[in-house]
């Protein structure tokens, strides 16, 4: 029987866990150098029109991509845009349909399965991605949000987050997002993504490249303002809204 070689005296393994680990503290200590010499904010917004412009090229000849709305998205002050889920290629494409949009960043949420990938990881969290974890937004990402509305900023959320129960995934309803643009008395801006299932597979680690995806930005959705609107019936109605017709 063929044995197993032995490792080196002093080797070692170095996990992805730990890797990533290394690479989102080298990220901060950068981050934390260009916040020192006043420049944080500057970067930050220039990292993200960079990233997001690269990734809309890069998507653009892989899936045909075309993006039409983008003047619903509003040129100042804060709103929720809202796409189908958190998980597969619904968020990365959120993104792409906001880029180039009055020059305005997204903060958008992320299944938390996305942060478990070495590097990128640490590419969401420079850009202050939010979490979302066994499909509901958290205490202190519920925090991060109301921050950034009150500064005026874009959220982006999704109608249903995905919940890990046991070895099934299931969808459940994102009542956290009308709470939390019902409190704050902003828009939601729902984004229709056509041909997006199936696209990115984040806990498999793959991606799809024979599909053909449009986006639609539609105009703003105000009904849950009225506080006497049920939020379930707001969600289904954005949920049709978000879903494409066949």
């Amino acid at each position: 029987m063929a044995q197993n070689p032995e490792k080196p005296a002093g080797s070692r393994v170095v996990s992805s866990q730990t890797l990533s680990s290394l690479i989102d503290e080298s990220l901060f200590s950068v981050y934390k150098i260009i916040e020192a010499v006043g420049l944080a904010t500057a970067f930050k917004r220039s990292s993200w029109n960079i990233g997001t412009g690269a990734l809309k090229e890069v998507l653009k000849n892989i899936f045909n991509l075309k993006v039409h709305g983008r003047e619903n998205i509003p040129a100042t002050g804060a709103a929720i845009t809202c796409v189908k889920s958190s998980s597969g290629a619904y968020p990365f494409l959120a993104w792409v349909a906001v880029a180039e949009s009055q020059n305005r960043i997204l903060h958008q949420a992320f299944d938390i399965e996305f942060f478990k990938i070495v590097g990128l990881r640490s590419v969401l969290n420079w850009l202050d991605s939010i979490e979302v974890v066994e499909g509901n937004i958290v205490g202190p990402e519920k925090e991060r949000i109301k921050s950034y509305i009150r500064d005026n900023e874009l959220i982006g959320l999704s109608v249903e987050n995905v919940k890990q129960s046991g070895d099934k995934e299931e969808a459940v309803l994102s009542i956290d997002m009308i709470e939390i643009a019902r409190d704050a008395g902003v828009p939601i801006i729902p984004v229709q993504i056509s041909n997006a299932e199936g696209v990115v597979d984040a806990r498999a680690r793959k991606v799809s490249l024979n599909k053909k995806i449009a986006i639609a930005i539609l105009p703003p959705y105000v009904k849950h303002l009225d506080k006497n609107a049920s939020v379930k019936d707001c969600l289904v109605e954005l949920r049709e809204l978000v879903t494409p017709k066949e």
